[in-house]
């Protein structure tokens, strides 16, 4: 499972991953999470760039596969903020999140916007959180 990872065939960031790793994580029953985190998406990020990353996986290994892990680090605490300093796939802040999506209030935007590009709404609830319940549900303990 890879919580928040963007393919890299549409963003080449050393950060983003392989079409190999992705459809080795389906293979195994995991899910692709979609990231917002800035550096990851594009050089200049935008909720249209996310769709982008939805359809490209979509098209790789299917809508129920897909789905958030947005990354915001708007609400971290001050010496995690430090460290993100630190690590060479983060760039210095402030961080400029998609415009419509800078931050988790903005999330039905998202959902508008693949509604829009012909996504049914049953994708789209599977990617905005129904898809990783799936994978959780199928390996937690009850």
């Amino acid at each position: 499972m890879f919580s928040y990872s963007n393919p890299r065939a549409v963003h080449d960031h050393p950060r983003n991953i392989s079409d190999e790793q992705i459809k080795a994580a389906i293979e195994t029953g995991g899910t692709v999470g979609i990231n917002a985190y800035p550096d990851f998406v594009d050089n200049s990020p935008s909720v249209e760039k996310l769709v982008e990353y939805v359809e490209y996986l979509d098209d790789l290994v299917g809508a129920e596969n897909i789905t958030l892990g947005l990354d915001f680090v708007d609400n971290l605490p001050a010496e995690e903020l430090q460290s993100l300093k630190e690590n060479p796939y983060y760039s210095d802040p402030p961080y400029q999140y998609p415009e419509g999506l800078r931050s988790a209030a903005d999330v039905p935007n998202l959902a508008k916007s693949l509604l829009n590009h012909g996504f049914t709404e049953s994708e789209v609830w599977g990617i905005m959180g129904d898809n990783l319940l799936r994978v959780y549900e199928s390996v937690w303990e009850n």
